[in-house]
This record gives structure tokens, sequence and C-alpha cells, in this order.
């Protein structure tokens, strides 16, 4: 159980999600709490922790609220990279020919 335990990439996807499901202000920052929660099994204050975490690594930004977060330009690239990193890998698995 430790903040480590969590990746850049499962907390930009988080904190993209909830953006998906318009959460209003003043949940946003909660609700990215519990979807990370319920995508890695750890419990709550590693989950913030892991989000403070990308806020001071210019991955996440915030407004006046804490609650009101948001992907940087580098959070949306960098989950723009691994999507696309992903889908190559699955492209490449997709043209192995099975033995």
């Amino acid at each position: 159980m430790a903040t480590k335990d969590i990746s850049t990439l499962q907390v930009c996807l988080a904190v993209a999600e909830m953006h998906r499901q318009r959460i209003r202000c003043g949940m946003r920052f909660e609700y990215a709490v519990t979807l990370l929660e319920q995508s890695t099994g750890q419990p709550t204050k590693v989950c913030k922790n892991a989000i403070y975490r990308e806020v001071d690594r210019k991955m996440v930004e915030w407004g006046i609220y804490r609650s009101i977060g948001w992907l940087s330009h580098q959070g949306i690239a960098y989950l723009q990279q691994s999507i696309e990193a992903s889908d190559a890998i699955s492209s490449q698995e997709d043209k192995q020919p099975l033995v």
C-alpha cells in the first residue's frame, strides 16, 4: 500500500474519466479518488497522494479549488502517447502467427 503502486497512467485515466462523466465541480477530486480506489484497490489516502504527486509533476492541474482538476497539456500528451503505444503493441500481437 504505497503511492508508488499507483502509476501516472492510472491517475491520468481517472482524471480523464472524471471529465468524461461530467462530474460537477466540488465533487471531482473525490470522484477521481474513488475511481483510483476501484481500479487499484489502494486506500483513499494512497489514492489522494498519487493525485497530489501528479499535480507536483504537472500532469494534473488545479484551479482555485483542489476539487477542480484537469489534465495539463503534458498529462494529455502522456495519456495519448500511452494509448498509442498500447494500440501499437496490440496491433503487433494481432499480426503474430499462432503456433
